[in-house]
């Protein structure tokens, strides 16, 4: 489902007209064009279009990628906890015996003792099992990319950067429907921004990672990742003020928890 399908199809579900969902955003005839997929929107539109007509973000993503094999569950389950910062969750995950994935109970155990601070008692036995586990698997698939998503701050930064450069290699003209390859390929754009943040040197690597973001195809299921992108991209070509708009909004629209705090100390928030 596009993005301009699920924008119809909330707007039958209002009784709403064309003009009526446009809202003043954006004008009608742009907004006709999105429906019928002959224009994109971008991400700072959708969302004000979403606000003006009282949608929430949650529920616009909300059908996207319904079917979810068990392993993929528990895998958004593990993310979104550890952005809420709920460890008691999280715990009871990897205490739960009816996973039997290792890699993931693995992946929980280093998100828990990134949050309690306690990375000096994780062992660097397990940390070198789950790099081993991404270079072993000789390709990308949805298990490697979660495990490097969730270990890219273990690693070297350059190299990390070899890993990331094979990712935006082979997925460089991406084009298929898989909203959790999406998620997971967005996903890792915006943490190899966030790391390379401090790399003045490596501006080069960092538009690759923008590019590689923007030319993902617009589903509504990275609209986050790609508003993330273009707040970095702000901060590259210091529009400062565009930055703040884009960090306010996601923080008016209850996102903060996933706004990088070196972004949020660059607005004075």
């Amino acid at each position: 489902m596009t993005i301009g399908d699920k924008l119809k199809k909330v707007r039958f579900s209002l009784g709403l007209s064309q003009e009526e969902m446009a809202n003043g955003v954006i004008n009608r005839s742009f907004y006709s064009r999105i429906e019928s997929g002959k224009n994109n929107i971008n991400v700072s539109d959708l969302l004000k279009l979403l606000q003006a007509n009282q949608i929430p973000l949650i529920l616009f993503l909300d059908e996207f990628g319904d079917t979810q094999p068990k392993n993929q569950y528990y895998y958004n389950k593990v993310i979104d906890n550890y952005f809420s910062k709920d460890i008691k969750v999280l715990k009871e995950i990897s205490n739960d015996p009816d996973i039997a994935n290792i890699k993931l109970q693995q992946i929980t155990n280093l998100l828990i003792a990134k949050l309690e601070g306690n990375m000096t008692d994780f062992s660097d036995k397990t940390v070198r099992k789950l790099k081993y586990n991404v270079l072993q698997s000789g390709h990308w698939d949805k298990d490697s990319l979660w495990i490097l998503l969730n270990t890219m701050d273990l690693y070297n930064f350059y190299d990390l950067q070899g890993l990331v450069d094979s990712i935006f290699n082979k997925f460089s003209d991406y084009k298929e429907n898989d909203d959790q390859i999406l998620q997971l390929l967005a996903s890792i754009a915006v943490g190899y921004l966030n790391l390379g943040f401090e790399y003045t040197q490596l501006n080069h690597e960092m538009q690759k990672a923008i590019k590689f973001l923007k030319d993902l195809p617009a589903s509504a299921t990275i609209v986050l990742q790609k508003m993330l992108g273009s707040c970095f991209e702000a901060v590259q070509k210091k529009k400062y003020n565009n930055l703040k708009n884009e960090i306010f909004l996601l923080i008016d629209l209850g996102y903060k928890n996933i706004v990088p705090i070196k972004l949020i100390k660059l607005c004075n928030y």
